[in-house]
Order: structure tokens, then C-alpha cells, then sequence
């Protein structure tokens, strides 16, 4: 069943971007579509944004030093958010430590410390606020707990669970519900491969429930070589692979860029978000680069390895999605690379060659929890966006010594020539 309704015009533009925190000064003239498809509704945006232009990112704190006192200085910041206050919480992986400063970036307390006590922890990874002003970070170590801490840092209570699951190396938001659960991201073993998934820890500290990564037909499943011993998998490079993250809800949101198309898979009507524009076609040279170093690349587990597949010959329409605390849905798009070769170090062999790397400025698309599309921020090179609300996002950035700073940013419109 297809039902296609009249189009956005551009007064429902001007309206919604008087209610949408963002650039001010845009025209207005995002112009989109609606489908109801079956039992999904399909907000296709056709051309413009809300916010009539692109926008472009303005710091307005940084916190960090080279050298100082400890509580400034950052080792490896693996999470950052911000709550409704503007106070921003910090997990330092080196040390490790979980930190807290105003919104002005003055250093307010730590929260635990190394260890196994109460409130302690051994690799705090991920932030959620929960409902009553309490907080927790989710220690990925042998114990899986949850710490749950008051405003002030004290500690609150334990989440303590066991399971046969193995959790995602890497730093990642925690998300919960109104009624205090708290999702935690994981990687089930399967018979047929490892699955990610999502399981929600109530405020008892039992699992309530496992939410399993949702199905594309157009992602591309990893394939399989040989090697002595066993086999291995790789996935194919630049081809369309589904991404998730979760609303502040607790709703999935997928997507794999093989088109322009996110799914909010809200109960009862799910929501397609579309937008009409064009993939960026890889250039001969670029594609064979590409196509040589992956298969170098395989053979240094499978030495008899030939590529007999196709090589994409375009990238994904994005490569990375994103929620915000307000719902908002941020989408990385893919962008035309910059060819870059990084010399050897001084310690390498006389005639090492150079490693080539293939660079993309970064380019985030903004949607309201409904589909509008806002618009485009345009973001520095060496920032990582961690955090989003409402006019300013959160994140990390890196000199070049790779000393971390957090930094918050403010959304603007680009100024006009």
C-alpha cells in the first residue's frame, strides 16, 4: 500500500524553522514530500534545508592544557556529553577518570576512580543521564556495571550484571529510557557471525531485554577467504554496510547508504527519511588505488587472494549516523577524497615508500525527530563530534602532538560572500 500526500511547501518550512534551534537568518526553503509506504511514513526531502544554507561550526570553550593541573590535562577522552544544564561530563580512558566542569569549563569533581569499590571502575566508556538529575557510565571490564552516580558525583547505587556477550572495543553513547533502563551496545557470537544488538539494564541491574541490530536488504554482508588454519572475513571496502544508533527513546535508527534513506523505527509508524541528491562517483585512479591496497591488504593473510568481485564504483550516500539529546538525527555524508601520502617515519628502512590515505572533509546532515531536514554543518578537520543539542555540539579535538582538548561549538550560518 502506497498513499502520496501534497508536498511541504515552503511557508511549512518557514514555520518550522522558527521553532528549530539552528542558524537563524535561513529562508526557508526546504521543499520535501510526504509517502505513506505500507506501514511507514516517507519524508523525502527534494531540495533546500530549514535553515536556507549551510552552516559552519564556532567554538565557544575549550578545555585542556599541555601542561598543568591534572585535572585539565587529557590522556585518551573516549566520551564526552553535555546534560540540560550545560555541565560537561568527561571520561578520560588513559588515567582512567570520569570528570565533571560547569559550562563555563571550571573543573567541578571526579566522579569514583580506578577500582572495584562502590562508584569505582576499570574502563568507563559512555554517559547517560537518567531521570531525577542521576547520571551512570557503563564500566566495560570484567564486572559489567553500571555505576550510577548523584548530581554531585557521590555514588548511587550498582548495576551489576553477567552475561556471555562480548561489548564493542570502542567509545560509544549509552541511551535509556524514562523508566531509568539503560541500553548498553554488545556483540552477540552467532552461529552465522557475531550481531550487534542492545541490552537494556533496568535500575535493578537485571537485563530486561536484548533489542538485536535490525536487517537492510542492502547492506553488504562480509565475505570469507581462506587461510592457513582457518578462514577469515573482510568487508568489502566503500560498499554499503548498515549503520545504527538508538533515539532518545530507545528506537532504532538504521540505515546503510547503498541511498539516501535513514529509518527512525518509531512503534506503531515507522519513518523513512529521504533526501534527493547525488552519490559521489570514484575516479578511475582513486578507485584502482583503492582496489590494489585492499587486496595487498588480504593477501597479508591470504596469500593466494584475488579480488573477483566489483569494487564499488561510487561511495555511499553517508557513513556514519548519530542522534542527538533532543532527537535530532545527525547523518555524515560521504564527500569527493583528497589524495594524501604520509612520509615514513625516520625509523623506517631506506626507501619505505609513503603510506597513501584517502581524505574527506566532514559534512553532517541534520534532521528534525519528524524529517525536516535543517541542513548541513560544515566541521573542522580535527574534530570529533561526540555530543548534539539543540544550537551546540560537544567534542574532541587534537594538536598536533595529539594532546586532546574538549571543546564545545556553536552552529552558525556561513556568512554570505
Amino acid at each position: 500500500m502506497r498513499r502520496r500526500s501534497l508536498p511541504f511547501l515552503a511557508l511549512l518550512a518557514a514555520g518550522a524553522a522558527a521553532c528549530a534551534d539552528g542558524p537563524a537568518g535561513g529562508d526557508g526553503t526546504w521543499q520535501a514530500t510526504t509517502d505513506t509506504v505500507g506501514d511507514t511514513l516517507v519524508v523525502r526531502t527534494e531540495s533546500g534545508s530549514v535553515w536556507g544554507a549551510d552552516a559552519r561550526l564556532v567554538e565557544e570553550l575549550r578545555i585542556g592544557v599541555v601542561e598543568g593541573e591534572e585535572a585539565y590535562m587529557f590522556g585518551q577522552v573516549g566520551t564526552v556529553a553535555a546534560d540540560p544544564e550545560g555541565r560537561i561530563y568527561v571520561v578520560d580512558e588513559q588515567v582512567p577518570a570520569v570528570r565533571v566542569y560547569d559550562a563555563q569549563g571550571i573543573h567541578l569533581f571526579d566522579a569514583g576512580a580506578q577500582g572495584g569499590g562502590p562508584g569505582e571502575y576499570e574502563r568507563p566508556r559512555g554517559i547517560a543521564f537518567l531521570p531525577g538529575g542521576e547520571w551512570a557510565v557503563y564500566d566495560d571490564s570484567r564486572t559489567k556495571r553500571l555505576n550510577v552516580y548523584g548530581p554531585d558525583g557521590s555514588p548511587a547505587s550498582t548495576r551489576t550484571f553477567t552475561n556471555t556477550f562480548s561489548t564493542y572495543a570502542q567509545p560509544f553513547p549509552l541511551h535509556h529510557r524514562a523508566d531509568g533502563a539503560v541500553a548498553v551496545p554488545i556483540s552477540i557470537r552467532r552461529e552465522d557471525g557475531s550481531r550487534a544488538a542492545f541490552l537494556w539494564i533496568a535500575p535493578d541491574g537485571l537485563v530486561t531485554d536484548t533489542l538485536l541490530q535490525p536487517t537492510d536488504p542492502t547492506d553488504t554482508p562480509p565475505f570469507t577467504v581462506e587461510i592457513r588454519g582457518g578462514r577469515a572475513s573482510f568487508t568489502v571496502p566503500l560498499a554499503p554496510t548498515l549503520m545504527w544508533t538508538l533515539t532518545p527513546g530507545g528506537h532504532p535508527v538504521t540505515g546503510t547508504g547503498a541511498r539516501y534513506a535513514v529509518t527512525i523505527h518509531r512503534p506503531g509508524q515507522p519513518l523513512r527519511i529521504e533526501r534527493v541528491t547525488e552519490p559521489v562517483i570514484l575516479p578511475d585512479s582513486e578507485r584502482r588505488e583503492r582496489q590494489d591496497a585492499y587486496e595487498a591488504g588480504v593477501r597479508g593473510s591470504a596469500p593466494d587472494f584475488r579480488w573477483t568481485g566489483q569494487f564499488p564504483t561510487s561511495k555511499p550516500f553517508f557513513r556514519k549516523l548519530m542522534t542527538g539529546a533532543d532527537g535530532r538525527v545527525w547523518v555524515r555524508v560521504n564527500l569527493p577524497s583528497e589524495r594524501r601520502e604520509i612520509p615514513p617515519p625516520a625509523s623506517a628502512e631506506t626507501g619505505t615508500p609513503p603510506r597513501v590515505t584517502w581524505y574527506e572533509t566532514q559534512r553532517w546532515d541534520v534532521f528534525e525527530p519528524d524529517g525536516r531536514y535543517l541542513g548541513a554543518v560544515a566541521m573542522p578537520d580535527d574534530f570529533t563530534l561526540h555530543w548534539a543539542r539543540g544550537e551546540n555540539v560537544w567534542g574532541v579535538t587534537r594538536d598536533e602532538l595529539g594532546v586532546n582538548y574538549v571543546v564545545r561549538m556553536r552552529i552558525e550560518p556561513v556568512p554570505s560572500d
